[in-house]
């Protein structure tokens, strides 16, 4: 017999069982190390009286007799417990009278489970013993295939314990087994988990001690199984076995092969299919369906699985294009610049060919069918048009590297497609006619249109019956696609090519379009022409507003070809651009004509340009207006804060960002405007006497040695609306209320004839002179409309600056009444609409009262009716939302951005 294989004991008596794994051992192993720790700790304690643990009582004895004392406990309770693990050892182990040979078999122990009593058992003990340990394993596992409770799973785990360490102790008992017995056993073992389909997630062999083996294809009672088909019928199939399930998936392999379309199969969550099987399981049980073979599955979710088929061959082309070769001879050839677009070619010849969807289908193109009829689906159209006359588009598609043209006309639900006998360069001119967001780029690119090019340049280049050329009535789109692809082998003259009526060219047909794009192609393609009329261009893109991006590129164009601009539209470049005058330009303006300098006053308006204005007739005085400046703290600030506002860590930073935020600001505006009144409205409420007062102080300081006009610090508080509703200023949203206190102080202002003009300007705004605010412009509007505000801002204008005038007295009405009464009015009554930017949001409805009692543009238009409604038709719930941009005034086109009375000015950006 072979060394390795001899008995490793001999004697009367059994192997000792190993005991390494034993957690009773360790706890014998843990009391003993403290019993030795205590006693050995207690002993040195004892040796040094004076500095024994005081404090250390655990048996009311002083500090090392109490740790002897534990030591003596712990060792005396650890050898208790060994005597009793020797019993219980000596009751397991008892030694036999003899020793078999080495071909014996011992019985198997599994836990508390028969033993035999003898090294050769019965038929009848080792079938029992058989049944036994069977019976006990089945036990455990069939706890693993419901749904467990906390309480369950803890018993699943103990019982998981119990059978590894019965097993284990089998093995230890084992050693008089051969090596072949040994491997009978295994295998018995393992055939027994087997016969007991043991749940996948858990790996019962391992806990078992054998070697793992791939878990089977579960059993299972019945289940439902829906299945959705290609042409989205629903089937619903009761599976009872692995039989079933075979002629199922052959089934839907032979329909999946046919439509190359994937489908779907939810598994019903009821019985116990559901709670018996796991996702993974569930998934190998149509994986391993013999039928399975050439399809791949995909679980989206818990339930659903969709089928492909699978490609048996898959080939790079080499222009990144990718074909997949089935088993039924079916390809698809993917391209390289659309993953869902591929061609797909069946065995019987039939042919399909555009974008498909995830599941396989195809959703836009057109299939040939094997009597070479083509069938189209949501065909993909290269350009277009609808005709009013029939309803019906006509498409320019590709049909097999060709161009067909289609008619599409609607039927009931659906759309039919029908292949006409049109010419694909007809109706590529009406779609350039007519379809203004359409580009034709890809009909004039195709190789199949190379052969009427020709034909369809000479008709785009003609004119019309009204001897206008076509090429003007063309969409933007379709002329910057012809001037970049269809004018290659062309002779044309752009500046021949004119409109009788406008008298307009074709570079100023471009800036007409205000489509710089075109502008630009054209001065590529015919520089020469370009550089003969590069000022008139560049003086026609001024007067259209374009961006002055825009109009640099155009000029460096322009000087890169030789171009000199004059001094005169050097100048309107100047002003465009939005800087501040150099010496140089207010010295050539001085020698400008009147009407030049009026222009360059309008180019000014027109580019936001707030340094270039015309002076009044008669100049305002320092009397008539005043400066209001504000400031609304959002809380109640703290009674220790110094001043009105002021970020930073330390007293020092508070007190700079105070200065630079305020003082400085606030000074300029008083210096740039001597003998003026400065208001600065304060809300006494949110702040305290002594900031108010500390701030005062600090920028009269900073104002001695000037020449200011007066500075007051004046409470919103006391004004009667403002007294009259505290709740509205105490609880509303902070920009609302500063909005509106803004207008309530401006109201009382001018009602008490303080001042004719009330300016007003954000604090954070750059300050200006009154030169700069009372231009003849702005004081045209005032005395037009009664007021003026910031040019920009999302509805055309901003009130971070504005100039009301008080002698205007419909403006006051409309002002009063729809800014503050009917806002104060919503806030009392709706609080929870307001928002912040309420107060700007309503000045539309504000501009809208006072022009329709002016009547210029006509009276109101709403569908309700005014007089019924009353003045609450303004108010900003109730005005309509659409009349932001346009006022509901006349015909309803008046638009609020073109006549709302506005000025340049430098405002920071908005915080909204």
């Amino acid at each position: 017999m072979p060394e390795n294989l001899k008995r490793p004991y001999e004697g009367a008596c059994s192997p000792i069982p190993s005991l390494s794994n034993d957690p009773q051992i360790g706890l014998v192993r843990g009391g003993v190390i403290v019993a030795i720790s205590a006693l050995i700790l207690g002993f040195l304690v004892l040796s040094v009286p004076s500095a024994g643990l005081k404090g250390l009582n655990a048996l009311a004895i002083p500090g090392g007799s109490s740790l002897i004392a534990v030591g003596a406990i712990a060792l005396f309770l650890t050898t208790l417990r060994v005597c009793y693990l020797y019993k219980k050892f000596n009751e397991h182990n008892k030694p036999t009278s003899q020793v078999e040979n080495s071909e014996t078999w011992q019985g198997l122990v599994v836990g508390d489970g028969v033993k035999s009593t003898s090294l050769h058992p019965t038929p009848e003990e080792l079938e029992k013993q058989k049944t036994t340990a069977a019976s006990q394993i089945q036990s455990a596992y069939r706890r693993h295939r419901v749904r467990l409770t906390l309480k369950e799973r803890v018993e699943q785990r103990a019982a998981a314990i119990s059978i590894q360490s019965a097993y284990r102790r089998h093995l230890a008992q084992s050693s008089f087994i051969t090596l072949k017995q040994k491997k009978q056993e295994q295998q018995k073992l393992e055939s027994e988990v087997k016969r007991l389909q043991l749940y996948p997630k858990t790996d019962f062999s391992a806990h078992l001690g054998i070697n793992r083996v791939e878990s089977p294809t579960p059993k299972f009672s019945s289940c439902t199984v829906k299945v959705t088909h290609s042409n989205r019928h629903e089937e619903t199939i009761l599976i009872h076995n692995e039989e079933d399930i075979e002629l199922m998936i052959k089934k839907l392999h032979d329909e999946i092969y046919r439509t190359h379309e994937s489908l779907n199969i939810c598994v019903e969550e009821e019985g116990n299919f559901f709670r018996r099987v796991s996702i993974e399981t569930r998934m190998r049980l149509f994986q391993n369906a013999p039928s399975a073979a050439h399809l791949q599955l995909s679980l989206f979710d818990y339930s659903n699985i969709s089928i492909y088929p699978k490609p048996a061959k898959i080939e790079d082309l080499g222009d990144g294009s990718t074909r997949y070769t089935y088993i039924n001879g079916t390809t698809e050839t993917f391209l390289a610049r659309n993953p869902f677009e591929k061609s797909r070619i069946f065995p019987d010849g039939k042919r399909e060919k555009g974008e498909f969807g995830a599941r396989g289908r195809l959703t836009m193109g057109y299939r040939i069918g094997v009597d070479q009829r083509c069938e189209f689906v949501n065909p993909k159209s290269l350009a277009s048009y609808y005709r009013e006359e029939t309803r019906s588009c006509f498409m320019i598609c590709e049909v097999e590297e060709k161009l067909v043209v289609l008619e599409q006309t609607r039927a009931s639900a659906s759309y039919s497609y029908v292949i006409t006998d049109i010419s694909p360069e007809a109706v590529l001119l009406k779609t350039s006619l007519k379809c203004d967001g359409q580009s034709i780029r890809k009909v004039l690119v195709h190789k199949d249109f190379e052969k009427h090019l020709d034909l369809f340049m000479d008709c785009v280049l003609g004119i019309d019956e009204l001897g206008i050329p076509r090429l003007f009535s063309f969409s933007k789109n379709a002329v910057f696609d012809l001037l970049e692809l269809g004018l290659k082998n062309k002779i044309v003259d752009p500046l021949k090519i004119v409109d009788p009526v406008s008298k307009r060219n074709l570079f100023m047909q471009a800036v007409y379009w205000k489509d710089v794009r075109i502008l630009s192609k054209l001065i590529e393609l015919f520089p020469h022409s370009f550089q003969s009329e590069g000022q008139a261009i560049i003086v026609e893109l001024l007067q259209k507003v374009c961006s002055y991006g825009e109009i640099e590129y155009v000029v460096e164009s322009f000087k890169k070809l030789g171009g000199h601009l004059d001094l005169y539209h050097n100048m309107w470049l100047q002003v465009a651009q939005g800087h501040p005058p150099s010496e140089a330009f207010k010295n050539d303006f001085k020698i400008l004509s009147s009407e030049q300098k009026r222009t360059l006053y309008d180019v000014a308006f027109a580019y936001d340009n707030p340094f270039i204005y015309e002076p009044p007739d008669l100049p305002v005085k320092a009397d008539q207006y005043s400066i209001n400046l504000m400031w609304i703290n959002k809380h109640k600030m703290p009674a220790e804060q110094e001043f009105l506002f002021g970020d930073g860590d330390t007293a020092e930073q508070r007190r700079l960002h105070f200065h630079e935020g305020f003082v400085i600001p606030v000074a300029k505006w008083a210096q740039k405007n001597p003998g003026t009144s400065i208001n600065i409205w304060v809300d006494s409420e949110m702040a305290t006497a002594g900031s108010i007062e500390r701030s005062q102080e600090a920028l009269l300081k900073a104002l001695e040695g000037t020449d200011h006009g007066e500075i007051h610090f004046r409470d919103v508080r006391p004004i009667g609306v403002v007294c009259a509703h505290p709740k509205v200023f105490n609880e509303m949203p902070i920009y609302f209320r500063v909005d509106l206190l803004r207008a309530i102080a401006a109201d009382h202002v001018l009602r008490l004839k303080e001042t004719q003009y009330f300016v007003y300007g954000d604090i954070d705004k750059d300050p200006i002179s009154a030169e700069e605010i009372f231009d003849k412009r702005t004081l045209n509007f005032l005395d037009d409309f009664g007021f003026v505000m910031a040019k920009g801002g999302s509805l055309g204008f901003e009130n971070g600056f504005q100039i009301l005038n008080g002698s205007h007295l419909q403006f006051m009405e409309s002002h009063r009444k729809v800014i503050i009464d009917l806002s104060i009015e919503m806030a009392l009554q709706k609080p929870r609409e307001i928002k912040e930017q309420q107060i700007y949001d309503t000045y539309p409805a504000m501009i809208t009262h006072l022009l329709d009692a002016d009547g210029r543009y006509g009276k109101l238009n709403f569908d309700r009716d005014p007089e019924a409604c009353g003045i609450d038709i303004f108010r900003r719930d109730q005005f309509r939302q659409k009349a932001s941009r346009f006022l509901p005034l006349g015909n309803g086109e008046i638009r609020l951005g073109d006549i709302a009375p506005t000025k340049p000015v430098s405002l920071p950006p908005s915080h909204f």
